[in-house]
């Protein structure tokens, strides 16, 4: 089992502790892999279970048709290819083997859309401080700025503040390359604040990425997956009413899916 894009290891170490045989907590962060190391090391045998390892998910280091279950909880929102990641699950899971995947439900509710839109233009243009449940203490525009005073020669402030605040979703290496073009020739760079598009921060994730259901089991069916997508309103924490009323409501369908909370992604190799 792999826990892909594993954070600080909450949900690898719960799969371990609710019984899972094997669960390969993957992230790219090297802060988080070793918050998982540290965890594990307290676990006794439910941490025997867990394996911390450091890599992309976008090039899983797993032989192809290894993998039983991939779950992702809250992470493919932050991913710049969801398409590339998705291929890295149709290649390594077995027959009958599913990817899970969660993330909030940012497009067919109209609230958590809204909510969505005001985090994104919190994370680019600040202020700092704490916003829709996000604690925000250096916005995006300004941590690029930073970065182009230090890139341009002379490290002038204007033109490090025009050039932030005209690459908007840019990474590191777009941002490196946009400081080259206005020092070879003064063209500004033209890529504005835009309240549609999630911001990406200079290492090249996004904040919250809506993640459209029609597409998503669209992208699962290209892949030779078997797609379900359903709404989730609540219920883990094990009350049977709300397991119920979930339930009910998940046997709506599209109907009920402008209410969930969040959207579960299934994809199951036949």
């Amino acid at each position: 089992m792999i826990d892909a894009g594993c954070g600080y290891g909450e949900v690898s170490v719960l799969l371990a502790a609710l019984g899972a045989g094997r669960v390969l907590a993957i992230d790219v962060g090297e802060d988080e892999i070793a918050s998982v190391e540290r965890v594990r090391a307290r676990l006794g045998e439910v941490g025997e279970r867990i394996g911390p390892l450091r890599a992309s998910v976008m090039e899983l280091p797993l032989p192809d048709a290894s993998v039983d279950l991939i779950i992702s909880i809250e992470a493919i929102g932050v991913y710049a290819d969801v398409e590339r990641f998705l291929d890295e699950c149709a290649r390594v899971l077995r027959h009958g083997g599913s990817v899970v995947m969660t993330e909030i439900n940012d497009v067919a509710n109209p609230a958590l859309a809204r909510r969505a839109r005001r985090l994104w233009r919190a994370y680019e243009l600040g202020p700092a401080g704490e916003h829709e449940g996000h604690r925000i203490d250096d916005p995006l525009v300004e941590r690029r700025c930073r970065e182009a005073r230090e890139l341009l020669p002379g490290g002038d402030e204007t033109d490090a503040r025009r050039i932030a605040e005209r690459t908007y979703r840019h990474d590191r290496a777009a941002l490196a390359a946009a400081v080259e073009r206005f020092v070879a020739d003064g063209r500004l760079p033209d890529s504005p604040f835009d309240p549609e598009q999630a911001p990406m921060d200079l290492d090249g994730l996004l904040i919250e990425a809506p993640v459209q259901p029609g597409w998503m089991r669209d992208a699962l069916r290209r892949r030779g997956l078997r797609p379900r997508v359903v709404g989730y309103w609540g219920g883990a924490e094990g009350r049977a009413l709300v397991r119920l009323v979930n339930r009910a409501l998940q046997s709506l369908g599209p109907v009920a899916l402008r209410t969930a909370r969040e959207v579960r992604y299934i994809g199951t190799r036949p």
